[in-house]
């Protein structure tokens, strides 16, 4: 009896550990297509970005090393964003439209 109970038992966390190995795949299975997808999304987010501490440098601070630094990063991004601007995603032409007008008023500044 004991035996029977014994084996019952080890049926039993058998059972759970192979529920526990599909999970496990299945878990990793998810990783690796998140993985994937984010290798993807990764550059696409960084040129959709436009950091704020960049405009605020172009927009409040002297014309100095970071102010042309902070230009160059935003000349870099609008250029990213042109290559891209075949891709048909609605957020690229809002971004575009954002660096255009810091664009026109770093312009402004240098005139």
């Amino acid at each position: 009896m004991y035996f029977t109970g014994f084996q019952d038992e080890l049926a039993h966390v058998g059972a759970e550990m192979e529920i526990l190995q599909n999970r496990s795949l299945l878990i990793s299975s998810r990783l690796e297509v998140r993985k994937t997808i984010d290798g993807k999304l990764a550059p696409l987010t960084e040129d959709l970005c436009v950091v704020p501490s960049l405009i605020l440098t172009l927009l409040e601070e002297d014309i100095g090393e970071r102010w042309v630094g902070a230009l160059n990063a935003l000349e870099y991004q609008a250029s990213n964003l042109e290559r891209d601007a075949t891709k048909d995603i609605k957020a690229f032409n809002e971004v575009k439209e954002v660096i255009d007008k810091l664009m026109t008023k770093v312009r402004l500044i240098l005139d």
